[in-house]
C-alpha cells in the first residue's frame, strides 16, 4: 500500500527520467502483493494522474467538477444501494467472501460506535455474531470503535481542510510545484478511499500520518508565501512571485550603490 500510494507523487514529481523511472518501477512492484487493496490503490492513482494530464484536452472538466460528481454519486450510492459506498468499493475485492465480511464489519461496527459515540470501546471486541472475525478492515471505523467519533471526525476535518486548501492554491503555483501539490492531493484521496476497506497498522499507519504531515507543511508554506511572510529555504513560491513567470512583474534591477 505504501509503494502504491507513492505512485501519483512520483508521476507528478517532475523528476528527471532515470530517477522518475526508478520510482515508478518501485511503486509498480506493489502489484506483486496480489492484494485487491493494492490493485485499487494503483488503479486509482494512475487513473487520477491520467485525468489531470488530460485536463487541457477536456476543457469543460475540472477537478472541482469531478469532485462534485463523485460526491453526488457517493451520496446516491449510500441512499439507493445495499451496503452503500462500502458495498461498492468492496465489490472490487478478489474474493467475494471478503467483500461480504467487510460489509458485516461495517454494519455491526457502526452499531457499536453509535452505542458508544464519545469514548468508544477501547481494545474490547465490538458486538457481533460469534463466527465473525474480531478484526476491522476499515481504518476510520476502527478508530471510532477504539476512541469514539471525535477522533476520526477531527482527522476527517483536517484532511478536508488540507486537501481543499492545496487544491484551491495549486493554480497560483509554478507548474512544477503545482504538479507536486496535485500529486499529494491524489495520494491522500487514494489513501482515504482505500481506508474504507483496510485498517492501517504499523508502517502503513505511520505512512498515512507522514502523508498528511507533508501535505500540511506544503499548505502552510503556500499560505505564508501568498500573504508575503518570510519563507524557509526550499519552500514553494507562487508563480506570481517567481521573476519572469508573470509578464506584468518587471525584473528587478541591481542597485547602483
Amino acid at each position: 500500500m505504501i509503494l502504491g500510494g507513492l505512485l501519483p507523487v512520483y508521476l507528478m514529481s517532475g523528476l528527471k527520467r532515470r530517477a522518475l523511472l526508478a520510482g515508478v518501477f518501485a511503486c509498480s512492484a506493489a502489484f506483486f502483493s496480489l492484494s485487491s487493496a493494492t490493485f485499487l490503490v494503483l488503479a486509482l492513482g494512475a487513473g487520477m494522474v491520467l485525468f489531470d494530464r488530460l485536463l487541457p484536452v477536456l476543457r469543460p472538466l475540472r477537478w472541482p467538477l469531478l469532485a462534485a460528481v463523485i460526491a453526488f454519486y457517493g451520496v446516491l450510492a449510500e441512499i439507493a444501494l445495499q451496503g452503500g459506498i462500502v458495498g461498492v468499493i468492496s465489490r472490487f475485492t478478489l474474493n467475494p467472501a471478503t467483500a461480504y465480511i467487510r460489509r458485516l464489519q461495517w454494519r455491526y461496527g457502526s452499531e457499536t460506535v453509535m452505542d458508544n459515540p464519545l469514548f468508544g470501546i477501547g481494545f474490547a471486541v465490538y458486538e457481533k455474531p460469534a463466527w465473525l472475525t474480531d478484526a476491522i478492515d476499515a481504518h476510520f471505523l476502527a478508530m471510532a470503535l477504539r476512541h469514539g467519533l471525535v477522533t476520526p471526525a477531527l482527522f476527517a476535518i483536517a484532511l478536508l481542510i488540507v486537501m481543499f486548501s492545496l487544491g484551491r492554491n495549486a493554480t497560483f503555483l509554478a507548474r512544477a510545484d503545482r504538479n507536486l501539490v496535485v500529486g499529494l492531493n491524489i495520494m491522500l484521496t487514494v489513501l482515504i478511499f482505500i481506508s474504507m476497506t483496510v485498517t492501517f497498522f504499523s508502517e502503513a499507519n505511520v505512512f498515512f500520518m507522514i502523508a498528511l504531515g507533508i501535505a500540511t507543511s506544503c499548505m502552510i508554506a503556500i499560505s505564508r508565501a501568498r500573504v508575503g511572510q518570510p519563507m524557509m529555504p526550499g519552500q514553494m513560491m507562487p508563480k506570481q512571485m517567481v521573476r519572469g513567470a508573470n509578464p506584468q512583474i518587471a525584473p528587478q534591477t541591481p542597485n547602483p550603490r
